[in-house]
């Protein structure tokens, strides 16, 4: 997996996901929110270059801090972090 943070304005971050989400890089995305919640009032996760998602991260997308909005969501990963 892979996290590209990036910042278009002032007030809000984006965090572009790709390629192979698991439970052991949850960690890493949860402190760079973390770190990012500091400073930005929004936050975004981009998950159009997703290809897998395993069961963890979708539960936790699923029950975020309402404040995190996850944008580009592919069809089937709607699907799991909506049920």
């Amino acid at each position: 997996m892979r996290i590209i943070r990036d910042i278009p304005s002032e007030g809000a971050v984006t965090f572009a996901l790709s390629g192979s989400v698991d439970e052991d890089t949850l960690t890493d995305l949860q402190q760079s929110i973390l770190e990012a919640s500091h400073s930005s009032q929004n936050i975004y996760i981009d998950l159009s270059e997703v290809t897998l998602l395993d069961r963890a991260d979708a539960r936790w997308l699923a029950h975020r801090d309402r404040k995190i909005v996850c944008i580009n969501c592919p069809g089937y990963l709607s699907r799991w972090i909506s049920s």
